[in-house]
């Protein structure tokens, strides 16, 4: 009997938290968006694909093991720029400076910051704004943080083009039924880069 009444307690929880599906993907996604808001209307980033293999390594490595950091002890991709550099492989041949009939080879994209917020047991309303709610709060913890500010907005040069991700990962500790609130585990790795602009006559 006792252990049938701790069956449906478990049972009980888990059909509660499964009540609250939070699209994860689409969060990173209105994250890109807001933070694009803070960026001068000219150096808008755009989203792509190898920040975000980047940013999923990162935040992937930060959830499954509970810690905040920069850092990640795989060989190879333990700082941020390595891990940049590891899903951005594309390289460009321009004319060596001295001699135009010879090209050296260069990294296409040019690593430009990485930024990282953790949140737990933070209060949320269940309801349609759910996934938009949870990246405005994610952006303005950034926004709080003079560093990440920075990060967010910065641009390296007029004739740049700023590439960008963010990967979240979040997990129910507690849903309340009767007052529709979530309790929710914030991982969030924001990861940028960008492709400088080549004159045509430089190009081999």
């Amino acid at each position: 009997m006792k252990k049938l009444i701790t069956l449906l307690l478990v049972l009980v929880t888990l059909n509660g938290y499964s009540q609250v599906v939070i699209d994860n993907e689409k969060i990173g996604k209105l994250c890109f968006e807001i933070h694009n808001t803070y960026r001068d209307s000219a150096h808008q980033r755009i989203l792509h694909e190898g920040c975000k293999k980047a940013a999923d390594f990162q935040v992937d490595y930060l959830y499954k093991n509970g810690v905040v950091s920069h850092k990640n002890p795989k060989v190879g991709y333990g700082t941020q720029e390595e891990r940049f550099s590891k899903f951005n492989t594309e390289t460009i041949k321009l004319k060596d400076y001295y001699d135009n009939t010879k090209y050296k080879e260069y990294p296409k994209y040019d690593y430009c910051g990485e930024i990282i917020t953790y949140s737990y047991n933070r209060e949320f309303i269940v309801d349609s704004l759910l996934e938009k709610n949870i990246s405005k709060y994610i952006i303005n913890n950034f926004v709080k943080s003079k560093g990440h500010f920075y990060a967010m907005t910065k641009n390296s040069y007029k004739r740049q083009n700023h590439y960008g991700y963010f990967s979240v990962r979040t997990k129910v500790i507690e849903y309340d039924e009767n007052s529709n609130r979530v309790y929710l585990l914030i991982y969030c790795v924001g990861m940028f880069g960008s492709e400088g602009y080549i004159p045509p006559n430089s190009l081999f």
